[in-house]
């Protein structure tokens, strides 16, 4: 079988060097920053545009027609994604820490900004891993898109935890901003607010697929408050009778306020996360005491690595069992014998990105066109009728 690797590679690197190198918009955020006006905004616009880049240059070369068996195997994947993921948090990296260096000169800090501390491996790794272990690479070829942007947009977010956290530590007051950007989640709009360092959730520096949300810090005016000498200003931290750092009496006065203010809010979002988790178990118990009829009629059971495939009977319904022999999947098939749908029993390991059901359970929909290519495959919450339908398995 012939090597396609290094010809995959190269093509995709050829492409995206062009690209790269001709976009306009990265030409206008790499003037920002030599002139000294660029922002996190402009890190997280630049994260984004060369996410997208590389996506394209994923879409445009790699294609099941030419892979071995319409499959993008482990071999070929790592060998070609690993090396062009990590140009791009290269590429990424440095823009965000050259914009912290010049925020910091800016403030009057003669410090260098750290580079992000983040596990740029794993992540490349789990992709790899994801997109190879589907027999078919037209199934899964959408972990090459969404995720790999996400992936570009969190070297700009664990930049900004990395030095908030280490100028926090060195005494440096510091106030992080989460926006949203358009129509959010919950999640996302429960997130959005001002935070004083060290009283950050870590959820702040997070996102899931699709999110636009920025993270911003400025480190001010460069004032260190020295919670050791006690010698500048107004301290937020004093000293106790033990040798430890406490917040100072009026900043203790502060925060409870802060709190107060967003008390209720705070509670009314529990109180829905309350009734949401509520309706899920009542909605799930609801399914298992359905009667033998609701359930869907299973035509085939399948097992071992490969997946249900794209055509089968019309009005098939066939189960995936896994290695402990549960069902995984259960794929549904349309009039015209094309995979329609598929109902999954779990978050394919990838529980940020499909904060579905109780367990992981979601839904795909297929949508296929007239010479039998997939245009879409989307991911949602399974409906009411699919639960009864599926009672015996979720």
């Amino acid at each position: 079988m012939e090597d396609i690797a290094p010809e995959l590679l190269a093509r995709i690197e050829q492409e995206f060097e062009e690209q790269f190198k001709s976009d306009s918009l990265l030409a206008d955020l790499a003037a920002k920053l030599e002139a000294g006006t660029a922002t996190h905004t402009e890190a997280y616009e630049y994260a984004g545009r060369v996410g997208e880049i590389l996506t394209d240059a994923y879409q445009h070369n790699i294609v099941s027609s030419s892979l071995p068996d319409g499959k993008l195997w482990y071999n070929i994947a790592n060998r070609v994604i690993t090396p062009t993921m990590k140009n791009n948090y290269d590429i990424i990296s440095k823009y965000v820490t050259d914009v912290q260096t010049s925020l910091n000169k800016a403030a009057g800090l003669g410090i260098k900004a750290l580079p992000p501390d983040m596990d740029v491996s794993d992540k490349i790794l789990g992709i790899v891993n994801r997109v190879s272990g589907e027999e078919s690479y037209d199934d899964i070829k959408w972990i090459l898109q969404e995720p790999v942007k996400t992936f570009g947009r969190n070297v700009v977010d664990s930049s900004i935890r990395t030095n908030v956290e280490f100028q926090g530590k060195a005494g440096l007051t510091q106030k992080i901003v989460r926006k949203t950007s358009g129509s959010c989640c919950k999640w996302c709009t429960a997130l959005a607010g001002t935070y004083t360092y060290p009283d950050v959730p870590r959820d702040v520096y997070r996102r899931h697929d699709n999110c636009r949300c920025t993270v911003n810090f400025d480190p001010g005016n460069g004032k260190i408050q020295n919670v050791h000498s006690g010698k500048e200003g107004k301290r937020r931290y004093v000293q106790d009778k033990y040798g430890g750092y406490t917040k100072t009496k009026e900043d203790r006065i502060a925060h409870a306020k802060e709190m107060a203010a967003t008390e209720e809010a705070r509670k009314e979002a529990a109180r829905e996360k309350r009734i949401e988790t509520w309706k899920r178990k009542k909605n799930n118990a609801n399914v298992v005491n359905d009667t033998k009829d609701d359930i869907i009629k299973v035509t085939k059971v399948i097992s071992g690595h490969s997946s249900a495939p794209k055509i089968s009977e019309s009005g098939d319904v066939i189960d995936h069992l896994g290695k402990d022999g549960k069902v995984e999947t259960r794929t549904y098939y349309g009039q015209d014998s094309y995979k329609k749908k598929e109902i999954t029993t779990h978050n394919h390991g990838f529980p940020k990105t499909h904060p579905y059901g109780i367990n992981g359970e979601h839904a795909h929909d297929y949508e296929w066109d007239s010479e039998g290519k997939l245009i879409e495959r989307t991911t949602r919450d399974i409906t009411e009728q699919e639960k009864r339908e599926n009672g015996d398995i979720l």
